[in-house]
């Protein structure tokens, strides 16, 4: 369906977390445009799309997307674009882990919570990791969406990756300080593994 037959369809069949969704998909369409500023796209919609699969094991698979937006290139399909958004009131944990079991199968991801739902810090690490954007809504005084941080082309963030080296590598250093340390006070005063923290065995 077209973007105006999208929000017809809101009309009769919007939930809570979809009060705002018209200006949610203003605020991603806008992000996606800044991203192919000079590209063609038509966007389509998809609410509450089923996508069902057989897993290798043989077991099948069902997952619900709250709305695909197809941008379909003008005159390259290969440069075809699925976005999706994940709506969500105040859970956001649950919307945040819902949007990463589908980032596989999407370019671009994105979770509109409402305004005033706490988001856990080791969420937005998670978001900025796996590139999903945040869209924030709300209805008092008035109706309202903003885009916090965009969706990134790729699933994992590099920038991530690196702060991820930096804090892992300050590990290992602390660590192997601490082996030192601990090897240095064996040299004049000889402990057995239990004695660290607690008495000396006789």
């Amino acid at each position: 369906m077209t973007k105006d037959e999208y929000f017809e369809w809101l009309k009769e069949n919007r939930n809570k977390e979809e009060r705002v969704a018209e200006k949610v998909v203003e605020e991603v369409l806008d992000d996606q445009l800044n991203k192919h500023y000079y590209t063609d796209y038509t966007p389509y919609f998809r609410p509450r799309h089923v996508l069902s699969f057989e897993r290798p094991d043989g077991n099948k698979e069902r997952i619900e997307f709250d709305l695909l937006i197809w941008l379909k290139h003008g005159s390259n399909s290969e440069l075809d674009r699925i976005v999706s958004v994940e709506f969500k009131e105040l859970d956001s944990s649950k919307v945040i882990k819902q949007a990463i079991l589908r980032r596989h199968f999407v370019t671009y991801s994105y979770v509109a919570i409402k305004r005033g739902a706490y988001i856990h810090p080791e969420d937005i690490a998670l978001l900025a990791y796996y590139g999903i954007g945040l869209v924030i809504w709300g209805i008092v005084p008035n109706e309202f969406a903003i885009l916090i941080f965009p969706s990134k082309y790729r699933w994992q963030s590099t920038n991530f990756l690196n702060i991820e080296w930096i804090i892992t590598a300050k590990l290992i250093d602390i660590l192997e300080f601490g082996m030192e340390y601990i090897k240095k006070k064996d040299k004049y005063q000889q402990r057995n593994l239990f004695s660290y923290g607690g008495e000396e065995d006789e």
